[in-house]
């Protein structure tokens, strides 16, 4: 039988690490709102569609990089799942 404390161990790292790389994305978005976007009302809607794209590109790549580092498992369970599908859709080709 498993030990509870083990249990109480994992999921405390597994939300410290989700709310560490939340944290960071956050602060990806915040910053990028008060420079990229503090204009936004000035600039073309082609401008402000481009820019808000590249934000959260930029969050979602910072977001990937940060679950890595921190070894997060279902990142990597997710990440397997991509990379067969994209290996037999390029095999095929």
């Amino acid at each position: 039988m498993r030990s509870p404390f083990r249990f109480a161990r994992n999921y405390c790292c597994g939300f410290c690490c989700g709310f560490a790389t939340g944290a960071v994305c956050g602060a990806v978005c915040g910053a990028a709102q008060m420079w990229v976007l503090a204009t936004w009302s000035q600039h073309a809607f082609v401008w402000q569609a481009a820019m808000l794209f590249a934000t959260i590109a930029v969050a979602g790549a910072v977001f990937f990089i940060i679950a890595r580092l921190l070894r997060i498992e279902e990142l990597d369970e997710i990440t397997d799942v991509v990379r067969r599908k994209l290996g037999r859709r390029f095999s095929r080709a």
